[in-house]
């Protein structure tokens, strides 16, 4: 399950994906997390999260760094979520987040 959270390992807020997530998913997960987190916020604020794909590696868990989320808040006061690569390139459109956590298109995983 998707999920935005602290994770001790890392020593940091990230935005957690285990790769069998749908767009949807995540998306929801991201506006859930705004609703609690970014009430108060005004338009010209936003939060960078990095994301990490959370597996298993001979039975360790290990987090792979995959790309970025920028949460915020637009002018008409509705939650705004872009999804951005590790080298914070916005992606195309919003059916590549899905494919980019998955490693199917052209930014994949590093």
């Amino acid at each position: 399950m998707a999920k935005v959270r602290f994770e001790n390992s890392l020593n940091k807020m990230i935005f957690e994906i285990r790769g069998h997530e749908s767009f949807s998913e995540m998306e929801t997960a991201l506006l859930e997390h705004c609703e609690e987190t970014m009430g108060e916020n005004s338009p010209d604020i936003v939060v960078e999260h990095p994301v990490y794909y959370k597996h298993f590696i001979n039975d360790k868990i290990s987090f792979e760094h995959i790309g970025y989320v920028q949460l915020g808040i637009d002018q008409d006061d509705c939650y705004t979520v872009k999804h951005l690569t590790l080298d914070r390139k916005k992606l195309k459109n919003h059916w590549h987040p899905f494919y980019f956590y998955k490693g199917e298109c052209e930014y994949g995983l590093k």
